[in-house]
Formats: structure tokens, sequence, C-alpha cells
């Protein structure tokens, strides 16, 4: 592939660089369509492509968030390494090679419980493990990672004031403080995400100003937006079994709420949450995922989000690496019980680190 920079220098010398100034990263492509469209340059400044403030703009920090979300639609020849089979701008120019199995290396997926399994390399966006990853899927409460975008799109305030009303009470997980008392947005965006309580999902929909079938809509437009040709959502929590996806478009939606969204990053790397609720009485959270919340399995999480339904047995899309600092993303979906599905997603990592080679830096 290529180098796109447009300085004559070799690529991994200007990584500095393009961490200071994203422009320098752009191939032509993207600078020629910012540069015939008087409206792109009326919303993203011309010194370092950041968004200006504007409804036209939410969920967007730069001219690289539109050519993801928007530009590689209508400019599918010339734009189309910003779509999701190439992973995010910022992916594309820094894109490794991947790495190279250990001959005669075979994993046993009969090993595991789980429907569908799948480890993707972040470097390079090459897929190393993947059973039935094609196969739709009930996600459980992965959805609430869709969920906190759109409300994020929406201009969620995290500093304004809510509570959970008796229609927030939908059943499953809780977040179990009484109706009615204060609470910040804050307090229920971390309770979504961190408890992964379906009452504070069903919360931070309302919060938005729409009602539950528009907040639902905005969210099948966000995944159309995104690629996510799989991706079905039928509400904000995740308990309808409706909520589906491939493994593959998984992956997506997690590399997407990581990396597009530092609210949904912060929640989904902390370990635990404290709801302040007076000076003397606190709620506290422990994130549902274990490989995060476990001190001693070795491993660095970047992020995650469980999902278990009856139908769906448990789901994890979990990024992290261990000491060989070799960052991947792994989806698991319908391991047998809790304890297996965070066993089997590490396993299966392991397995990748230990049996593949990944080219020097």
């Amino acid at each position: 592939m290529r180098c796109r920079f447009t300085i004559a220098v070799a690529c991994f010398a200007v990584a500095s660089v393009l961490a200071a100034n994203p422009v320098w990263a752009a191939d032509d492509a993207l600078r020629g369509v910012y540069e015939r469209r008087a409206d792109l340059r009326s919303l993203f400044r011309a010194a370092d492509w950041s968004a200006v403030s504007s409804p036209k703009t939410a969920g967007m920090s730069n001219l690289f968030d539109w050519a993801r979300q928007y530009g590689w639609q209508e400019y599918p020849d010339q734009l189309k390494e910003y779509s999701p089979t190439y992973g995010s701008a910022v992916a594309v120019a820094t894109k490794k090679p991947g790495p190279t199995l250990v001959p005669g290396a075979r994993f046993n997926f009969a090993a595991l419980t789980a429907d569908a399994v799948l480890v993707i390399d972040d470097a390079s966006g090459e897929v190393l493990l993947s059973h039935n990853s094609q196969k739709t899927h009930p996600i459980a409460s992965l959805t609430k990672l869709m969920t906190a975008m759109v409300a994020l799109d929406h201009g969620l305030n995290f500093n304004a004031s809510s509570a959970l009303n008796q229609d927030d009470t939908v059943g499953g997980a809780m977040l179990r403080i009484n109706r009615g008392v204060p609470l910040t947005v804050r307090d229920l965006f971390n309770a979504m995400l961190v408890g992964s309580a379906n009452d504070a999902a069903h919360a931070i929909a309302r919060q938005c100003g729409l009602n539950e079938s528009s907040f639902i809509a905005a969210m099948n437009d966000k995944a159309r937006l995104l690629g996510l040709a799989s991706a079905k959502f039928a509400d904000p929590t995740g308990l309808d079994v409706g909520n589906v996806a491939t493994a593959t478009d998984a992956a997506a939606l997690l590399r997407f709420a990581l990396g597009d969204y530092g609210e949904i990053r912060r929640s989904a790397s902390s370990a635990s949450y404290d709801i302040v609720l007076s000076d003397t009485e606190r709620h506290h959270l422990t994130n549902t995922n274990a490989l995060l919340t476990d001190n001693t399995n070795g491993l660095y999480v970047f992020g995650g989000k469980t999902g278990y339904l009856i139908e769906a047995g448990w789901n994890l899309a979990v990024r992290m690496q261990d000491w060989r600092q070799r960052p991947v993303t792994v989806v698991i979906f319908g391991a047998h019980n809790k304890t297996l599905v965070f066993n089997e997603a590490a396993k299966a990592a392991r397995w990748v680190w230990t049996n593949y080679r990944w080219p020097k830096s």
C-alpha cells in the first residue's frame, strides 16, 4: 500500500507529526473534496480541519469523522479508504502490515462454548481468528454502545440534573436507586455503561428529548451511516432480541464507540463508578467486564461491553492487550455462562498473541 503522506519521508518518521496535525495524513482526494465544497469549509477549519460547533457537526470532531461517517458514501470511489471496510481515518493513516500465523498453528474452536468468536488485530485491521463471525446474533447489552453514541450525537448534557422514573423500569439489570432521586446525566450514563443498568439506558434515551421510536430510528440510521450492514436495533437497552449484529459489526461498533467518543471510552474502561447521593451516601457500581476488574490476569483493557439474554447467551466485545503490547479486539457471542465468556475471550486473545508473529516496528 502506497504511503499517502504529502511529504517525502518514510511513513514511520511522521507519526509524531500526524498526532500534532492530522491534515498531513490526508490524501489528495479528501483535500480535493474539502476544497471543492464550500459547506465543508464552513463546518471544518482550514488550519487543522477541526469541526466548528454546529448541529451539522454533532458527533464529529474533525473532517476525518465526516469522511468516515458521510464522505465515503457521497464519494465511494475517491474516499473509499474512509469506509468501515478500511477502519477509521487514523487507522488508515497509520496502517501497519499485519501479523503472520505460525506454520501449522490451528485454534480449536470446539474447545469453546461460544457460538461466534472473532479476534482482530487493531494495528492492521486484519482478522486473526474467526468462527461464525458473519452470523447474525442477538447482541443484548452491547446495544448500549449505540445508545451512548446516539445520545452523545444529540448533545447529551452530562451536568444536567435528571432522575429515574417509573417508565424507566423495563426489566433486567437495574440501577437500584429509588425513582425520583436526583441524579446527574453523567451518573445515568455511567450506570448504563459501567453497571449495564437497563433503566439507566432507557433514561439516557429519554434525556435526549426524543420519543422511543424516534430514538430507535436514530440508532438504526447511525448503524447505516457507519456501514454496519447487519446491525438492527429495536430498543435502547438491549432487552429486545431484535437488537442484532454479526460479530464483525459488533467489533466495528466497539471501534467506533471507543475511537470517536471520549466519554464512552472513559466509562467503558472504568473499573467502577460511584454515584454520590449525599455527603454520607454513595452508590457503588462495578464494571460488568470482569477482564477489566481483574487485577491479576495480566491484561490491559482499553474498553469493552458485556451483554446477556437467555436467547443470546453471554456476549462480550473488548479491546485489550497483554505484556506483548499487541492490541486486539475480541468478540464472543453466546458463551454458556458468565465465567466462560471472559475465559474464552482471554483464551482466544492469548492464542493469537502466542501463535502469530508481528512484523518489527
